[in-house]
């Protein structure tokens, strides 16, 4: 039985070692003779520093399989429509894992957290040769120390800044926790960098990745018509700079990430925009089952 024509995959644990995993496919994990009901909210936003969250709660599991979750594993988190390709929302790991029970029913939340990991235990100590670039320190950093793979660059349009071209002329040192290097390196070089479940992209402050996703129209999903206000939502620190910001709700849909580009076409706005926050929401069998996004203008 599908609510809706919803579908999802929550698996936790790494590839070959796995713990659990429940899907809206008729499976022997639990002996369910339907899939099990779960809600789930994923926060995404480019804001250097904010940490990509994820909640979600597992309704009736079996003690078999909550014995199997522990803190630290890795969560992967796919949801979407039947007969459409289910898009991945979340990879990360659990930060935290609790149950209880509400008479008959038993509700575990698992909050979980896009780099938990590496970002809590990584620590950078190296040495780069003179002539070194700022990809080549940061490619390092990310893979070697963070343990990320490599990341995607867009240089864009940085005005008199070099960004990850720079060359450092002479050797250099970089110590610290990794997180805090990398975001160092990014702050002097007019960068900004985000990990978007579980892969680092980086690129100009106020910039983009570059990326174009699909369209946001009437006809791909979008719930209602978009909302406009003016912030500040710019990174750079000192900045009061107002931007028209808009807030778009659409049909679940993975395909949509912080930093990448897309267009709208409605009739308040037709143009392109930076998404600068991504909400998934979603319940099971409740009414829940839509993304929002946070579109910014003047995107440089």
């Amino acid at each position: 039985m599908s609510y809706f024509n919803r579908a999802y995959s929550l698996v936790i644990g790494e590839t070959g070692e796995l713990g659990v995993a429940f899907d809206t496919e008729p499976s022997e994990i639990d002996n369910n003779p339907k899939p099990l009901h779960i809600t789930f909210k994923i926060e995404k936003s480019d804001k250097v520093g904010e940490k990509i969250k994820a909640k979600f709660v597992i309704y009736n599991m079996s003690d078999a399989s909550i014995s199997k979750i522990a803190k630290d594993e890795k969560v992967t988190f796919k949801a979407g429509y039947i007969n459409d390709t289910i898009k991945t929302l979340f990879v990360g790991q659990i930060a935290n894992i609790s149950t209880v029970n509400e008479g008959a029913t038993v509700k575990t939340t698992i909050d979980c957290i896009d780099g938990y990991k590496p970002l809590r235990e990584s620590f950078t100590s190296s040495s780069f040769k003179g002539g070194s670039t700022v990809k080549k320190v940061l490619t390092r950093i990310i893979t070697k120390d963070l343990g990320f793979p490599t990341p995607t660059f867009n240089n864009g349009k940085l005005g008199g800044s070099e960004g990850i071209n720079k060359v450092y002329q002479t050797g250099s040192a970089k110590i610290g926790a990794s997180a805090s290097v990398v975001s160092a390196i990014c702050q002097e070089n007019f960068l900004t960098w985000v990990i978007r479940d579980g892969a680092v992209s980086v690129y100009p402050i106020d910039g983009s990745t570059n990326v174009v996703v699909p369209l946001i129209s009437a006809e791909t999903g979008m719930i209602g018509s978009p909302s406009k206000s003016l912030e500040n939502k710019s990174k750079l620190k000192k900045s009061k700079e107002l931007k028209i910001t808009f807030k778009v709700k659409v049909l679940l849909d993975g395909s949509y990430n912080t930093g990448d580009l897309v267009k709208i076409d409605s009739e308040f706005t037709n143009g392109s925009y930076r998404i600068s926050e991504v909400s998934h929401n979603g319940s099971y069998e409740g009414k829940d089952w839509f993304t929002t996004l946070v579109l910014l203008d003047g995107v440089r």
